[in-house]
């Protein structure tokens, strides 16, 4: 399958950036667990799964359309807090980045008629707009919750 080099270029770029994702959400998740929320600990652990997971769907991608893979360095995640607001609108900045990021790649595939890659890209367009609601949804229910976070960490799912 002919892909533009751009479109492979920005799809190899999105690899470690969905893979360093996940270690977004395992970072804060050690933070939480330290705190003593053990239960939005696990679901950021859990959200940390689904992120390789999105990773892995991009060098399945590649592989099947016969395109050489990258994979790039990546840096260590921010494991300190000031606060368990900071950590999860850090959340929350992050997912806005992978959102902008896919969006530039659907940008390209679309101006290079790439159909393919903006088809498969699709999934992902939908699954950031949950995401950023996950997370927004969150951050509310914090802000309502103030300085006690008990009840959301035993009710969290």
């Amino acid at each position: 399958m002919d892909i533009k080099k751009n479109v492979v270029e920005l799809l190899n770029r999105q690899i470690p950036r969905e893979y360093y994702s996940e270690y977004v959400y395992t970072a804060i998740s050690v933070y939480f667990e330290g705190l003593g929320y053990f239960g939005i600990a696990k679901w950021l652990l859990d959200h940390g799964k689904e992120e390789h997971a999105h990773g892995d769907k991009f060098v399945e991608y590649l592989q099947d359309t016969k395109q050489k893979i990258v994979l790039a360095k990546m840096d260590a995640a921010e494991t300190e807090y000031d606060c368990p607001m900071t950590a999860m609108k850090a959340v929350l900045t992050h997912e806005e980045f992978i959102t902008e990021s896919i969006n530039e790649i659907v940008a390209a595939a679309s101006k290079a008629n790439d159909y393919a890659t903006f088809f498969f890209l699709q999934w992902f367009v939908t699954e950031q707009i949950e995401e950023e609601k996950r997370v927004s949804d969150l951050i509310l229910q914090m802000e309502l919750a103030g300085d006690d976070l008990l009840f959301l960490d035993l009710e969290i799912d």
